[in-house]
């Protein structure tokens, strides 16, 4: 039956792919890819681990959403429905690939207020389960494993939960495993493994670009008294397992302090708030956008702020010092200084792959209304200004599904909050489910529709790949392509802050795969970004995603014999103790194998005999750092 289920799904794709006047993906356009257009239906949880066409998670909002290495997206948890008909909060782990558009149950309970198995801290098991819960904070590390972080469900958490991807094995690291505690903050900027956030839930998070796990926020319990909402900023070392306060206050309901807008500043600090939305940019910065929360009095806020991890400071940034502000909408389509959204609270965010970031929905103001929304906004962080997409500028719209996998002009999702999101590798954005309270209604409307939006220029030619791999103190860059029906050319760019680019070399037509080396690329930065512009001939273009290197990836292991035939040796220039991980990548960016393994000593054998002729990248992963060196296999 799941033959013929695949089979199915298969020839679904194909028609879709070669159809006549159809596009898998279009500019602006909405595409309602999977799961319900009707509201509170049951998951369908089929068999554990397995995947299938009919296999879908429950209605649900208030969820955490993760996206691995492998381009696959992960969502958990969250208040809705099961494989039943009763609501409450959930703790089951689902895994869908987009590519064959299929979902996977992969752990947890099927019904909702599932109970929590801890085990013991610090040791992974496959009995081991967080407890039911909803808005949660989440992570995703530089090796790819999974970080969960508190929320409510029985009461408020604090617990830290890692997820091995690999092994599908949940690790209780740090917190605790009762509800309601307090924080221990210690001394600002200093971290110490007795400090600890206190429990809470709907709070910001995002990973630096060094590996740290960052929080401000929520609603929750500050280090003493009754809880509340919250206005302090922690940083959590992987490595050595210990929390830091770095800015903040350590009780509720503080207010903001905004200082000069533009101006980033130590004494700066945005207010105690909960529901925010936050984006993450090339660079680590944070930018987080209103929520729910203090300035002088409490209310729904539309305020935009940037953190910077270097210095750290706070900068407010656009939007307004007081709530409740309603939206200024402009042209559609066009930035304009005074463009803003409204004040806004659980809307979801996702950052584009030319840095620019996006927001959609939330309950707050449009610019005559209060309720919510499904209106989509673009902010442009080089000129500081806000454009109104998409969406109505009424509340409460239901939304225009269309038909199911195929984009439109027409198609948009209805208005709610609480959605989650992932962002695959060409930059489109994936939404699913969240809550509506339609007017005048007393029912809770859960939604499980899945929804993909293309932000990119619609043009001829088709991204199938952009990968690059080190070889020493070079970047060999590879794209692969198809359909380059009356396309010109693409052009390579580089920046070494993230955010500035310049052009390396312009590349004609000619082929499907195409490779460049960018010869001594960090002669003038120890970090590096490269994207790709295609070109069409009428002067439209599209930007590929963006992929960074670092310097210090490059000399930390010799690989002998090079090139090789059934094996390799790895040496390392430092006695390894630990597990290590090593995967071979080939020159498409395929990932062809991949070992996990306990080392002690300088050298580690690895067997090649599998691997066909050709250059492969050969990836080591060690204490959350990625080293990489090019490997050549002949037969």
């Amino acid at each position: 039956m799941k033959t013929l289920y695949r089979l199915q799904s298969l020839i679904i794709l194909l028609g879709i792919i070669l159809s006549p006047g159809k596009s898998i993906s279009q500019s602006n356009q909405w595409t309602w890819m999977n799961g319900d257009n009707t509201i509170n239906q049951v998951g369908i949880y089929d068999l554990q681990g397995s995947s299938s066409p009919i296999t879908k998670p429950g209605a649900r909002s208030e969820s955490v959403s993760w996206t691995d290495k492998s381009g696959n997206f992960w969502l958990f948890g969250g208040v809705g429905y099961g494989s039943n008909n009763y609501w409450g909060p959930l703790n089951d782990l689902w895994k869908y690939n987009s590519s064959m558009n299929e979902w996977t149950w992969m752990k947890g309970s099927q019904q909702p207020w599932g109970n929590a198995v801890y085990g013991t801290k610090g040791v992974s098991s496959a009995n081991n389960i967080p407890g039911s819960r909803q808005m949660s904070a989440s992570w995703v590390d530089a090796v790819g494993n999974i970080w969960l972080f508190g929320g409510n469900g029985s009461g408020f958490f604090n617990d830290l939960w890692k997820y091995d991807v690999v092994a599908n094995e949940w690790t209780w690291v740090n917190g605790d495993n009762t509800t309601n505690i307090r924080g221990i903050y210690g001394n600002k900027g200093i971290a110490s493994p007795i400090n600890k956030p206190g429990a809470r839930n709907n709070p910001v998070c995002w990973a630096d670009n060094a590996g740290n796990l960052w929080m401000f926020g929520g609603n929750g319990y500050a280090a003493s008294g009754s809880g509340g909402y919250l206005g302090d900023l922690w940083k959590y070392n992987i490595g050595s397992n210990t929390w830091t306060w770095m800015k903040g206050d350590s009780v509720i309901q503080s207010q903001g302090s905004y200082g000069n807008r533009g101006i980033p500043s130590a004494s700066n600090n945005p207010g105690s708030r909960m529901g925010a939305s936050c984006w993450k940019d090339p660079l680590g910065n944070l930018w987080m956008f209103g929520g729910y929360g203090y300035v002088q009095t409490a209310g729904l806020l539309n305020d935009l702020w940037k953190y910077n991890v270097s210095t750290n400071e706070w900068e407010w940034v656009h939007g307004d010092n007081m709530t409740n502000h309603f939206a200024v909408y402009g042209n559609r389509g066009t930035t304009g200084p005074s463009n803003r959204p409204g004040a806004t609270v659980n809307a979801v965010t996702w950052t584009d792959s030319t840095g620019s970031l996006w927001l959609f929905g939330g309950r707050g103001y449009t610019n005559t209304d209060f309720g919510e929304m499904n209106t989509l906004w673009k902010y442009n962080t080089s000129i500081n200004q806000w454009a109104f997409i998409k969406g109505d500028y009424t509340t409460y719209f239901e939304g225009d599904y269309g038909n199911l996998q195929e984009p439109a002009e027409t198609n948009r999702p209805g208005s709610g909050e609480q959605a989650v999101t992932w962002t695959d590798s060409l930059g489109n954005l994936w939404m699913f489910g969240g809550e509506s309270y339609p007017a005048n209604s007393t029912v809770t409307y859960f939604k499980n529709d899945l929804w993909k939006f293309s932000s990119m220029n619609l043009l001829p030619v088709s991204l199938l790949s952009f990968d690059g791999v080190l070889q020493d103190k070079n970047v060999l860059l590879n794209w692969i392509v198809e359909n380059e029906i009356k396309f010109d050319h693409y052009e390579i760019e580089k920046s070494i802050n993230g955010s500035v680019y310049e052009l390396l070399r312009k590349v004609t037509v000619g082929s499907r795969s195409y490779d460049y080396t960018d010869y001594e690329a960090f002669s003038s930065a120890s970090t590096v970004y490269y994207r790709l512009k295609m070109v069409d001939i009428d002067g439209k273009f599209s930007y590929s995603h963006i992929i960074k290197f670092n310097s210090r990836e490059t000399g930390q292991f010799s690989l002998y014999p090079n090139p090789a035939k059934d094996f390799t040796q790895i040496s390392f220039n430092k006695n390894i103790i630990g597990k290590i991980s090593v995967e071979i990548i080939d020159m498409t960016g395929r990932l062809m194998q991949k070992n996990t393994c306990s080392v002690n000593g300088n050298y580690y054998t690895m067997p090649t005999y599998r691997l066909a002729a050709g250059n492969y990248a050969i990836a080591l992963v060690y204490q959350g750092k990625r080293f990489v060196q090019n490997l050549v296999i002949v037969k």
